[in-house]
This record gives C-alpha cells, structure tokens and sequence, in this order.
C-alpha cells in the first residue's frame, strides 16, 4: 500500500469535510468549467483567456485552504509554459 504523508492526508480529509459544503461544491463546479476552457486553447489569445477565467475563480474562492482539482490545474499552468507555444 501507498504510504501517503501527513499533509496529503491531512488535505483529503479537509477536501472529504468541505464536500458537504454547497457554496465549495459550486467551487468545484466552476473549477471543472473554468478547466473546461484549456482543452481547446490553439493560439495566446485562448490560453489568456482561460487563465483569465480560472484566476477569477481562485480568486473569489481564497476562503477555503484546498482548491479542488490542484493536480489539474497544476497541468494546467504549466501547459502555458510549454516550449512549443509561440512567443507572445
């Protein structure tokens, strides 16, 4: 079995407890909608806007100590940051 740390644990139990909070479940929600917007990004302009859009929703959530989906959205930062990209 996977030996989790102390934080982890201590995270996932925080994240279970704040699941029977409405106002988090609509975080979680606008979390998986602002996500939403990376998937078909092709130029700046796309990946400006969904970064846009997924700041707000951090933003207007900094009451709770876990964001929901971190992994995903760990993803997707560092998307923006792919060599690939164009300057811009």
């Amino acid at each position: 079995m996977a030996k989790m740390s102390r934080s982890s644990t201590t995270t996932s139990l925080d994240e279970y407890e704040l699941m029977s909070d409405a106002k988090y479940r609509t975080y979680v929600q606008q979390i998986d909608k602002a996500l939403k917007g990376f998937e078909y990004t092709s130029e700046w302009a796309d990946l400006v806007n969904a970064l846009g859009k997924l700041n707000k929703v951090l933003s207007n959530n900094v009451k709770y100590s876990v964001i929901p989906r971190r992994f995903t959205v760990g993803q997707r930062l560092a998307q923006t940051m792919h060599p690939a990209l164009p300057s811009g």
